[in-house]
């Protein structure tokens, strides 16, 4: 898995590289008057950033990642993708407060939680999200059945 990450990590720096020389050839202009190129530059950059960390830790580590295995099982990838999968067909109809709340559910749920913390902090995520997007961001979200 160390060559692994040394790879994808080379692959991610090239790739890190064409977007931020893309972004100058688009033109990043100022801060207060960003160009076409102003989000691919920084975007670029802070990926080149990411990819180097990976090969500096793979260089780094002598322990194969099999014996420190991290992240989610198999199963729960697939879960979450899914889950991914449902949400987005179901907000345009179901709208952001319904669909969300149970994709939160499946998610929090997919963790060792209580169900009570994970029925809490779903409608709290969803709560939070709610007043952020639309009364400060204002962002139109999806009303689907519900009238508000």
């Amino acid at each position: 898995m160390i060559t692994r990450d040394r790879i994808s990590g080379a692959l991610w720096l090239l790739a890190a590289g064409f977007v931020t020389v893309s972004g100058v050839n688009l033109g990043i202009g100022a801060y207060d008057d960003p160009g076409p190129g102003f989000l691919p530059f920084w975007s670029g950059l802070a990926l080149a950033l990411l990819a180097v960390v990976l090969l500096v830790l793979s260089l780094w580590d002598r322990v194969p990642a099999e014996e420190r295995r991290m992240g989610l099982p198999g199963r729960t990838g697939v879960a979450v993708v899914a889950a991914l999968a449902l949400y987005c067909w179901l907000l345009p109809w179901l709208g952001y407060l319904i669909a969300t709340t149970g994709l939160m559910l499946v998610l929090f749920g997919l963790g060792r939680m209580r169900v009570r913390t994970v029925v809490l902090g779903s409608l709290l995520a969803v709560f939070l999200s709610y007043i952020l997007f639309l009364h400060v961001l204002k962002v139109p979200l999806p009303r689907g059945i519900l009238p508000f």
